[in-house]
């Protein structure tokens, strides 16, 4: 699986969200949850390269979004 960030902008939102694709032979497979933080969408890239699922990193980032999880 080849894995790319996306940046978009939103004219509805102040600040774009990065999320990261996942594509196999171009087709998209999957993405994450976008993020207003690049250094969090890397953070996710690494951890999909490292063999987490997107389902995983999904949760994860989105408890320590919410707090729930310490920094």
């Amino acid at each position: 699986m080849k894995y790319t960030i996306e940046t978009r902008k939103w004219t509805q939102r102040p600040k774009p969200l990065h999320r990261v694709i996942g594509t196999i032979d171009g087709e998209l497979e999957d993405c994450t949850d976008g993020v207003e933080s690049m250094a969090t969408a890397k953070r996710q890239l690494t951890a999909l390269k490292k063999g987490y699922s997107f389902e995983d990193v999904n949760d994860y980032f989105q408890e320590l979004e919410t707090g729930d999880l310490p920094r």
